[in-house]
This record gives C-alpha cells, sequence and structure tokens, in this order.
C-alpha cells in the first residue's frame, strides 16, 4: 500500500514540470476520472490540468476509439491479480489540436489498506515518432517483398557456399520446382558441371569486386533439359555478420534459341 499524496508530491516536483512523461493518478472508477496530472501535459498535448481535474474531461473520452476496448481490457486484466503494474501496449491519446499521438502507458496499481484498487498512476511518453518510422519501414518491407514476389525475374538469396536461403516464385517456377524442393538445393545442383570453371571466376570477381556478372549460363531444369539465363548479382553481409549472394536472374532460354536460329 502507498499514500497517494505521496505520488501527487512526486508529479508536482520539478523533474517532471517540463519533462517529456505526463503521468496521470486515475481514480479506480467508471471512465478512470483523473484526480491529478502533472502540468507538463499543457506543453506536450495542450490540455490544462484543470480541465482534467474538474471532470471537464474523461480521459477515455480521448483514447482513440479504436484502442479503447484494448485499453480496458488490459486494465480489467492487470486489476484481477496481484500485480503492482503492468504495461498497455502503445494507443492512440487525442491532444488538445485534434491530433492523435502514440502513447507508452505504463501503470502503477495503488492499493488501499483493505488491499482493495484505489488508484493508477500512468506514466505516458509519446512514442508517436518512434510509431510512425516502424510503420514506414513495415510499408517500404511490404513494397520491397511485393517487387520480390512479383518480379518477372528470378531473385535468390545464396550462401557464398552455393545453398539458396531465399529465393521469389519466378526462380523456382522458372526451373520446375516448389519453393520447399529450390529451397533444398544449391547452385551447384542446377548448375551444368561444364560451367564449374567459369563459375569459380566468377566467384572470385564477387569476392574482388563485391558482384559477378552480367554471365550467360545454363540452369537444369528438373525434368531434364537446360534453360538458358543471364545472371548478374552482388555480395552483401546479412544481419549475422555472414557473406552472401543477392542475384538476378533472367530466363533467355527463348532469345538465345532466337539467335540459334539465324
Amino acid at each position: 500500500m502507498k499514500n497517494i499524496d505521496l505520488y501527487k508530491d512526486m508529479i508536482h516536483s520539478p523533474l517532471f514540470l517540463d519533462g517529456p512523461i505526463v503521468i496521470f493518478i486515475w481514480k479506480n472508477e467508471e471512465a478512470w476520472p483523473v484526480e491529478d496530472v502533472s502540468s507538463n501535459i499543457t506543453n506536450m498535448y495542450g490540455y490544462d490540468s484543470a480541465q482534467y481535474t474538474t471532470q471537464e474531461l474523461s480521459y477515455a473520452d480521448q483514447i482513440h476509439p479504436d484502442d479503447l476496448a484494448q485499453v480496458f481490457s488490459e486494465v480489467t486484466l492487470a486489476s484481477k491479480g496481484e500485480k503492482d503494474s503492468f504495461s498497455h501496449k502503445p494507443y492512440r491519446y487525442r491532444a488538445k489540436s485534434g491530433a492523435y499521438h502514440w502513447v507508452s502507458d505504463n501503470t502503477t496499481i495503488v492499493r488501499n489498506k483493505e488491499g482493495a484498487i484505489s488508484h493508477y498512476i500512468g506514466y505516458l511518453t509519446d512514442i508517436t515518432e518512434h510509431v510512425e518510422t516502424q510503420n514506414l519501414l513495415k510499408q517500404k518491407e511490404k513494397a520491397l517483398q511485393n517487387l520480390f514476389e512479383l518480379s518477372p525475374v528470378g531473385i535468390a538469396l545464396n550462401k557464398l557456399s552455393g545453398e539458396f536461403l531465399e529465393l521469389n516464385s519466378a526462380l523456382h517456377t522458372m526451373c520446375g520446382y516448389t519453393y520447399e524442393e529450390f529451397k533444398n538445393l544449391s547452385y551447384w545442383d542446377i548448375t551444368p558441371r561444364s560451367y564449374e570453371e567459369e563459375e569459380l571466376k566468377q566467384l572470385e570477381k564477387l569476392k574482388k569486386q563485391g558482384s559477378y556478372g552480367p554471365y550467360k549460363k545454363e540452369y537444369i531444369h528438373k525434368d531434364g533439359h537446360r534453360i538458358h539465363v543471364l545472371l548478374s548479382g552482388v555480395k552483401i553481409k546479412n544481419d549475422a555478420g555472414s557473406e552472401c549472394i543477392w542475384s538476378i536472374v533472367e530466363d533467355i532460354t527463348e532469345l538465345t534459341n532466337s539467335y540459334e536460329m539465324l
């Protein structure tokens, strides 16, 4: 049990007057009426603290409608146990301007002498910039993934030793394999032995210059016939620090056959 007055003294100390963390003291009542809030709420979100303490504003009303059920559920679940604190998943809180800010809310549970919950102390940190950056990265990753999957040319990530780490559907379809089958192969498994000397030259070029190709060769299709391909690639390091090869593989069989017929 902690005296709620200690929290009130804390949130009005100089430490929280100008800091980025806004502290709310909510009563354990319907819609969480605000008993007190740190004065930096004005700088952070534009509200006067009296708007909350006089009940002019309801905290629950400032939570984005799509996030409200999540917040309620988290409070209810945490309140059923013996926890002294809990953290919400990030949610959106509406500022006076009408704009929603993503916040991180870490909450302390305060109990009275009988052990019943009397208050919640919420420490709100604005994480809007972080969330928006993460969302932008996810959008870029999705766009790159779509480009990878929808590309009409084959794209592959290999170990320097030849094993396939990742590939798109254009590549395994080109060679007549399923994705799972192709992932169990290396480029040596689909390369005729007659290209071994040239393969080693391209690998040496890759190690020295960081790239290889354009390089014409053949792949062995699953049914045994050969496919003419044009390859080029670059050397990279993956997240684990291991060197790998990103390659672009274009099926030039029709073009090659057309030239041979001339």
